[in-house]
């Protein structure tokens, strides 16, 4: 698998005021080393700049990047490491991450879908 820079983000939404604000970060560094027949020997893991966040409101940017949000001068990248994948059923697995935000790490799982593109190649999407 090579990772394709034009196509990877991570995209998120958040409840802000009672309103829901999308946002993504554009600069992810992805490692992984996934093969259905061995997950034990598979994992997925990822390292975000903090920096490339965007909601496509500058002033909202800059604020998330300040220490009561994300503190990018102290934390300038969350991490991602996998710790286990389960296969759920055909082409959909579970994902058991440690996830890293500002030093705070949590044990975080979400389903995984894994599909074969037009490119012969493996892709996934969560």
């Amino acid at each position: 698998w090579q990772q394709d820079n034009t196509q990877t983000k991570v995209i998120f939404e958040i409840k802000n005021f009672g309103l829901n604000v999308k946002g993504n970060f554009d600069e992810v560094k992805i490692s992984t080393n996934f093969n259905v027949n061995e997950l034990t020997k598979s994992y997925i893991n990822a390292v975000i700049n903090v920096k490339s966040i965007t909601t496509e409101i500058e002033s909202r940017d800059k604020h998330l990047l300040k220490e009561d949000y994300f503190d990018e001068t102290n934390y300038n990248t969350i991490q991602l490491e996998s710790t286990k994948i389960e296969k759920q059923q055909e082409g959909i697995f579970l994902l058991f991450a440690n996830l890293t935000i500002k030093g705070i790490t949590n044990e975080i799982i979400f389903p995984m879908n894994l599909y074969w593109n037009s490119f012969l190649n493996w892709d996934f999407f969560s």
